[in-house]
């Protein structure tokens, strides 16, 4: 299971946190960092049936790929795509 989620972003010199989607120091820690011109093309992942962020893979414009969590066989899916003039700002999730 993802336990949270925080983008951090660069802007000029100035280095911005987003909100963590949660306060947990369980787990482990992962990174996706990406380099000005590369941005975040596509967002794929899964949800359990109880509605828990299990598995997100997250593509860049120039190929970069980044895969966290577990895909299993009983999971909803999902995915979404991003142009180079969208910025995510938060990622909700979903419960069935």
């Amino acid at each position: 299971m993802i336990l949270g989620l925080q983008a951090i972003y660069l802007n000029g010199d100035e280095i911005r946190y987003g909100s963590k989607s949660a306060a947990s120091v369980d787990g482990f820690l992962q990174r996706y960092d990406l380099q000005s011109p590369d941005y975040l093309k596509n967002i794929t992942g899964s949800f359990s049936y109880d509605g828990y962020l299990e598995h997100l893979i997250l593509y860049s414009k120039q190929g970069k790929v980044g895969t966290f969590g577990f895909k299993n066989e009983n999971q909803e899916i999902f995915t979404f795509g991003l142009s180079s003039t969208e910025r995510p700002f938060r990622i909700f999730g979903s419960s069935f």
